[in-house]
């Protein structure tokens, strides 16, 4: 069984040295958007549990796939409908394009209220660890072999890049633990 090659870019130089620094992931691009790092099958969503995109880097990605004339946003909500996700959960969906699968993996709740607020702060550490154990969970079980990511809960979610830094690797190297 081969695990997937995670790697993870961020616009934020010194949180990727940081995250090489503690072993979190496989390839390091530091200064990069996840959307531009080569040969990725998977990128992560850090979405919210109702598949809104309407800020942070979900947007990005939405807006992304519409370039590519593919409409993320239904596809994944339409999923999520169908097989709902917890807080800290993974779901890998695919969704065709130039990076065929996207993983989504709520740090923080979806809801719909009547003035269309939205949670926006991941909740802790703990929830960033479970979900990028979760995470790698998913890529593996879909068969993927690249799978590219931002740090989870650093930014709309409010965790500062070594707390989520921190976080990701407790899930990433108890994963490691367990497949490797």
């Amino acid at each position: 069984m081969t695990l997937p090659t995670l790697c993870l870019g961020d616009r934020k130089p010194a949180a990727i040295k940081y995250a090489e620094a503690q072993g979190l992931a496989d390839e390091w691009y530091p200064g990069w958007d996840p959307l531009s790092i080569p040969d990725l099958d998977g990128i992560v969503s850090p979405a919210n549990t109702i598949g809104e995109m309407s800020g942070g880097y979900d947007l990005t990605l939405r807006n992304a796939y519409q370039r590519q004339k593919i409409a993320i946003q239904p596809i994944i909500q339409s999923s999520i409908r169908s097989t709902p996700i917890f807080l800290g959960d993974a779901q890998a969906i695919r969704v065709g394009g130039d990076i065929p699968w996207i993983i989504v993996v709520p740090t923080v709740i979806g809801k719909n209220d009547r003035f269309g607020l939205m949670q926006s702060i991941t909740p802790g550490p703990d929830i960033v660890s479970k979900a990028t154990y979760n995470m790698m969970i998913a890529s593996l079980n879909a068969g993927l072999r690249r799978i590219g990511t931002v740090l989870l809960g650093a930014g709309v979610g409010g965790l500062n890049y070594m707390e989520s830094v921190n976080a990701m690797s407790e899930g990433y190297f108890r994963f490691l633990d367990e497949y490797q």
